[in-house]
């Protein structure tokens, strides 16, 4: 899938040259008032990993059969 539909699929209220201005502006990212900014009130992909990761967790039991989703339990 090509990022810039990506990008403008979760950003769609931004134009597309917004997204390149925000996309240059935030190489340092977490060194960037301007990237910590724009992630504020968003759904990143490590907010995400832990959301699936707390719902995982509490519909199976601690210990599953499945050596993958006990790994990612851990980590």
């Amino acid at each position: 899938m090509d990022i810039q539909f990506l990008l403008k699929l979760l950003n769609c209220l931004l134009s597309d040259e917004a997204i390149k201005d925000i996309e240059s502006s935030t190489k340092d990212q977490a060194a960037c008032a301007k990237w910590n900014h724009q992630r504020k009130g968003k759904v990143t992909s490590s907010l995400l990993k832990r959301m699936i990761k707390g719902f995982v967790v509490s519909s199976i039991p601690h210990q599953s059969s499945n050596k993958l989703i006990d790994h990612e339990l851990n980590y």
